[in-house]
């Protein structure tokens, strides 16, 4: 229980629940929280909106996310229908739901626990060290300031409480976790062929009529998206921090000035064993606990093993299995008085039993490092960027009172400007209102380029501040009106795409032709040979999954019935990515659970853990939507919003 917490970072039943936390910064990226985007609305969630701009991102995102996973196995007509559409509008509505509740419930987290937070992200760290430049590199990356990050960062640890709670609320059996390892560890014997979609795609069956009649059926889904170049000046602290050079006097001197920000804190290490106790629970009962506490530690103070001990005697799984080990205690990662306990120790000391909200804990100090001050041979590189940082940033600032002002009082220029503070003027790709690359990935960037000053006017736009320490100013270079494209320029990819549905009908009807075939008695062997398809051995068990294909084999065998009589089950299933499936089961082998190795039944533990949780937190969402005032713009989601559609 204790240690599912501390794990949130590292568990993969943690993982989940970041998941689950973090897909809305996945989906569309930190700075749609702070951006309004295209101002139409497409929902309403209790008064909260959700625009155009969001919307679209977040289909995107979604897209590439699926297509990164899935290659060319996944069907395109998927990520144009609908349902999917549909499902990304669910998400964002489900997030702002959860975000509203956190805010109501009255969830904080203090600055001292977000410190320590963000000070171990992995991210951060060089050396072992939290580094400020790795910091404020990704910071650069992502397009958001300090404090922005800082209140994002508040929102999602938030958000990790609220769902732990439902996380570590689940109870798992002993019978519950056999029965799951069982059907896991069950092996099943099988072959498998696949029906190519591609074999039933036929451009020529697709007649010029019918190409010509959907164009002008659906004309509307054939037009260019607008799209736009810009010249831009971009001043940036990183651009000027290039440009310094100090000597190594100076970079000693800031090395000897700040060594504090040099040091590496203080670190414990510590394992644990829990006697589980409510914090209701009856005396007679806490008194137990105790009593069992103390022995174990009294066991573990003349001598005994204390991860042997941990292992049997733990009522905490998740950390059991690894001999009690927590890891490295975060400062505010746990209650206080586990955290006192762990600091009054010595290394390989055994601090009396405290009690938590989990029960009585024996703790042991496994690693003790001392805080220490980094030699500057070895932080040499990083005092001289942070040296040229600091120059870069004075001079920052006192260059950017006149880009502001020259980029606003010649108008109809950017040379000026770039004259004035020796920039070079540079030239954006392609973009358009919804997506860009480089300068332009930057929403508000985007926006200011579609301005009534910038597009229609050809003035400079204001100066943008991309970020804490990025000034942009632009104007534009070329634009692309939106326009119907004409019948030669899409036909092509009509004619495609009507074969393509087609070949999805046909491939299924064949598919299921051959698996009758083969119910009425025609052996495996000679249906494949016939139709020149190739039969594949079957991965045997459900974690014997390499890739995205295996999987989908793997969970259509494990859906089908047990063979009888030694007589095949014969199936077919159509793939995600068009192909379809044929398989031959040929046996089930039953899993013999005494053989399951503890990392197995631990995972099976954690895997039910987050499975109920789950449930129970899914069962909280459907309770603040039915409570919730949702308005949709169905005409939005139903028709088509993005580019390329």
């Amino acid at each position: 229980m204790l240690t599912t917490i501390k794990e949130k970072a590292t568990g993969w039943v943690a993982w989940a629940i970041v998941i689950l936390i973090t897909i809305p910064f996945a989906l569309w990226g930190i700075q749609s929280y702070f951006e309004g985007g295209t101002n139409v609305v497409v929902a309403e969630v209790d008064g909260d909106e959700i625009t155009l701009g969001i919307y679209q991102s977040a289909l995107a995102d979604k897209r590439r996310a699926v297509l990164e996973a899935y290659g060319s196995r996944i069907d395109p007509a998927l990520l144009s229908s609908e349902q999917f559409r549909r499902a990304v509008l669910d998400e964002l509505i489900d997030d702002r739901l959860i975000t509203q509740a956190v805010r109501s419930s009255g969830y904080r987290v203090g600055d001292k626990l977000l410190g320590a937070i963000i000070r171990s992200d992995p991210e951060f760290i060089e050396n072992g060290l939290f580094d400020q430049e790795r910091y404020a590199n990704y910071l650069y990356r992502v397009g958001t300031s300090e404090s922005q990050f800082e209140e994002l960062s508040r929102n999602r640890v938030a958000l990790d409480q609220l769902m732990s709670g439902y996380h570590l609320s689940s109870i798992t059996t002993a019978s519950a976790v056999d029965h799951l390892l069982a059907l896991l560890i069950q092996e099943r014997d099988a072959d498998y062929a696949l029906l190519p979609r591609a074999k039933f795609i036929d451009t020529g069956n697709i007649s010029d009529q019918v190409v010509d009649q959907y164009y002008q059926s659906n004309k509307e889904r054939f037009r260019s998206t607008e799209r736009m170049k810009v010249s831009y000046l971009e001043l940036s602290v990183e651009a000027l921090a290039a440009k310094e050079s100090p000597s190594e006097d100076e970079i000693k001197s800031a090395y000897k000035e700040n060594k504090a920000r040099y040091r590496a804190p203080e670190q414990r290490r510590a394992s644990h064993v829990l006697i589980q106790v409510g914090s209701e629970a009856a005396e007679d009962e806490v008194a137990a606990a105790r009593k069992r506490a103390d022995e174990i530690a009294q066991k573990a103070r003349e001598g005994g093993d204390f991860s042997a001990l941990a292992k049997q005697y733990s009522e905490d799984a998740g950390s059991a299995v690894n001999g009690g080990d927590l890891g490295v205690i975060v400062e505010g990662s746990m209650e206080k008085p586990f955290e006192e306990a762990v600091i009054s120790l010595q290394k390989e000391g055994i601090a009396d039993p405290v009690r938590t909200q989990f029960g009585f804990h024996v703790i042991k100090l496994t690693d003790l490092i001392p805080e220490r001050i980094k030699p500057y041979e070895q932080v040499r590189k990083k005092v001289a960027e942070e040296v040229k940082r600091s120059r870069a940033e004075n001079r920052f600032v006192e260059l950017a009172e006149a880009f502001r002002n020259l980029t606003y009082e010649f108008p109809d220029n950017l040379d000026t400007a770039a004259e004035a503070i020796e920039l070079e003027i540079k030239q954006s790709d392609w973009f358009t209102r919804e997506q860009g690359s480089g300068v332009t990935e930057s929403e508000a960037v985007r926006n200011a380029a579609f301005s009534q000053e910038v597009l229609n006017e050809e003035l400079n736009s204001e100066a943008i501040e991309k970020d804490m320490d990025t000034l942009i100013a632009l104007r534009r270079h070329s634009f692309d009106p939106s326009r119907q494209l004409s019948f030669d320029e899409v036909s092509s990819d009509i004619r495609q795409q009507l074969a393509l549905e087609q070949s999805g009908e046909q491939v299924i009807d064949y598919g299921k032709q051959l698996v009758d075939l083969l119910n009425k008695g025609e052996s495996w062997e000679s249906l494949l040979e016939r139709d020149e398809l190739k039969s594949l051995p079957a991965p045997a068990r459900r974690g014997d999954a390499k890739d995205a294909l295996s999987n989908e084999v793997l969970q259509t065998l494990f859906a089908a019935p047990r063979p009888e009589r030694s007589t095949p089950v014969f199936g077919g299933k159509a793939l995600i990515n068009g192909d379809y499936l044929l398989f031959q089961l040929k046996g089930v082998r039953k899993g013999d659970v005494s053989k399951a190795t503890a990392e197995e039944r631990q995972g099976v533990v954690q895997l039910l853990e987050g499975r109920f949780g789950s449930e129970l937190f899914d069962a909280y969402q459907r309770d603040l939507r039915s409570r919730a005032e949702i308005k949709i713009d169905d005409s939005a989601v139903v028709g088509e919003t993005d580019e390329g559609l």
